[in-house]
């Protein structure tokens, strides 16, 4: 709401000729930039509620192949058997995640860079 509201203060004075604070201009970028990436974090898993269960024994220490093991199951059960998430239908690898590491980089430098100059 408050966003909302610094938008509209914002525009209200563009339209009547005003001239708009350093600190406004800034949060309003930075409420922008965080409301693109809300939108792209609506799609993560957000149930904490639903627990990932490792059986092991307390007093062991494990070795590399057997923790590697764990990890794996790990993984496996908290992405890809639980009830309430399902999986994306595309697969993510290292090089998807360092293109879109990349790509929102971008939009993010380009989003806020323009409200500067749109200023």
């Amino acid at each position: 709401m408050q966003s909302l509201w610094l938008a509209i203060q914002v525009g209200f004075r563009v339209t009547t000729k005003r001239q708009s604070s350093q600190l406004e201009i800034s949060a309003l970028a930075f409420a922008v930039c965080a409301f693109i990436t809300y939108l792209f974090l609506i799609p993560q898993p957000k149930d904490i509620a639903t627990p990932t269960i490792i059986n092991a024994a307390a007093n062991k220490t494990l070795t590399a192949e057997e923790f590697a093991k764990v990890a794996e199951a790990s993984k496996a059960d908290a992405f890809f058997k639980r009830d309430k998430y399902t999986a994306p239908s595309f697969l993510w690898t290292e090089e998807l995640g360092v293109t879109a590491l990349m790509l929102g980089t971008s939009l993010s430098l380009t989003v806020f860079g323009s409200i500067y100059l749109i200023a």
